[in-house]
């Protein structure tokens, strides 16, 4: 375990690990290419067991500047579990801003850090700022332009926006430190780490801003918390967790979020439905009958459950 020393920075840079030994190095050496040094990374490792902290402690000469540490290992004998984990390492960092990157990610745009820390600073409104990201495979290959989720043409993102899905992945992010003081007791509950904290940023710190710029890389493999959930558990999760929001949240926000709960659970199971992927189709469906509005009748979704139902056994073509 390594110490902070010296000044708070101007950027922290949290990074979660296990078993990033292939990547962290890759990550680390991200952070050095940027343009604005007063950065401190903060590893928080969940007790890999293969080379991951070797590695990391391998570059603390590198990451020494005007006499300080700018690399902090916090303690990683102990496994804790990927949200404590994910909650000590938010809670450890010192900077000003903050910018997440997980160990098997990467920053490609070398003034990421220094660009969203000046937006922020120029944009006092805003609790955060995201780009755009590639999604590559497991060799960080094959990138693909993720400009975000949901975006319908807007740059700024209130709380009610963040109510469907993620828009973003966290290294694309910067955000303000401190924006809503100690994790709420609620936070365990929810099954990702992200969606609930940029939900929260936005909530207590205004709305988050885009800026179509390509700024970093997200590792799309199976070896993720995520990413090794089956396609309908990641469903019946999202789900699940629309529903905590609706629950914890205070009532405004909720009522604010349903219209953009629904128009995106009512696209995403055309999708799944499209795709043949029916039970993940009708979770979607249910909680859309469960959550009626005034222009989102029952009777639209009970045709469409009907109709998911004799798609199912009769075949796409045969759909009344």
């Amino acid at each position: 375990m390594t110490h902070a020393s010296g000044p708070a920075p101007r950027v922290s840079v949290p990074m979660v690990t296990f078993q990033h030994e292939r990547f962290v190095g890759e990550a680390i050496e991200s952070v050095l290419a940027q343009d604005l040094p007063d950065w401190e990374i903060v590893v928080g490792d969940d007790a890999s067991t293969d080379g991951t902290i070797a590695v990391v402690q391998s570059y603390l000469g590198a990451c020494e500047w005007q006499g300080r540490q700018r690399l902090r290992i916090l303690d990683h004998e102990h496994k804790i579990g990927p949200r404590q984990n994910y909650m000590r390492t938010l809670s450890a960092c010192r900077g000003e801003y903050v910018s997440q990157l997980d160990g098997d990610d990467t920053f490609v745009d070398e003034s990421k850090l220094s660009r969203q820390a000046r937006f922020l600073d120029e944009h006092p409104d805003c609790s955060g700022v995201f780009g755009a990201w590639l999604e590559t495979d497991l060799d960080g290959a094959n990138g693909v332009l993720t400009p975000g989720f949901g975006l319908d043409g807007r740059d700024r993102f209130e709380a009610q926006h963040f109510g469907p899905y993620c828009m973003t992945t966290s290294s694309a992010v910067m955000f303000r430190r401190g924006l809503f003081g100690d994790f709420p007791d609620w936070y365990t509950e929810a099954e990702v780490g992200d969606w609930p904290l940029h939900l929260l940023n936005t909530v207590h710190g205004g709305p988050y801003a885009y800026v179509d710029q390509v700024v970093s890389t997200h590792r799309n493999h199976n070896l993720g918390v995520w990413t090794q959930r089956s396609s309908l558990d990641q469903v019946q999760s999202t789900v699940r967790t629309q529903d905590l929001f609706l629950r914890v949240l205070p009532a405004d926000v909720g009522q604010a979020m349903i219209p953009h709960m629904l128009g995106a659970n009512w696209a995403r199971a055309e999708q799944h439905r499209d795709r043949g992927e029916f039970e993940a189709a009708r979770t979607f469906l249910r909680w859309c009958l469960a959550h009626p509005t005034k222009d989102f009748r029952r009777w639209r979704v009970r045709k469409a459950l009907l109709r998911l139902g004799w798609m199912q056994r009769f075949g796409p073509s045969a759909a009344p």
